[in-house]
């Protein structure tokens, strides 16, 4: 399966520095926490790229890693 989402925001109001609000549709790719009941339209993504979200990911999970 590959998705290519659009990329519709980042570091805004909206979705912080944690998080990239993506396109959600059959034709660019889906995503996680859609922004309707149906989960079209757009969604976002939990961003990895930053230091304090590594940490929590080492953290919680690194004996699986």
């Amino acid at each position: 399966m590959v998705a290519n989402p659009q990329l519709l925001q980042i570091n805004s109001g909206f979705t912080g520095d944690q998080s990239l609000l993506l396109s959600n549709n059959a034709n660019t790719g889906g995503t996680s926490f859609g922004m309707n009941s149906t989960c079209a339209g757009t969604g976002g993504v939990m961003r990895v790229d930053r230091g304090y979200v590594l940490d929590w990911i080492y953290d919680t999970f690194g004996d699986h890693l």
